[in-house]
């Protein structure tokens, strides 16, 4: 059952990214170059003029993952901030 679990989210993370040709490799970051069909940079809905621009996922075993994302936040043309973060999460 637990590998049924594993290639659902799998294919989910496939689903979401435009990319999603060749095979995923354990320990291999998978970049992100869409989120819900908007390339990146995309902009974030929890701040105006927050944008993710880079993101990936990460298959680490058959029961975890690792997300990354770097955020920036923009003034005109201006980077006023930036963060990166990265969380795992089992499934």
């Amino acid at each position: 059952m637990r590998h049924l679990s594993v290639l659902a989210c799998t294919s989910l993370a496939l689903v979401a990214c435009s990319d999603g040709i060749g095979p995923l490799e354990l320990g291999q970051p998978f970049a992100l170059y869409s989120i819900n069909n908007q390339p990146i940079p995309w902009e974030s809905r929890l701040a105006a003029g927050q944008f993710i621009t880079e993101g990936s996922i990460t298959i680490i075993d058959g029961f975890s993952a690792e997300r990354h994302e770097q955020i920036k936040n923009f003034a005109g043309d201006t980077v006023v901030s930036m963060a990166e973060w990265t969380q795992r999460g089992d499934w």
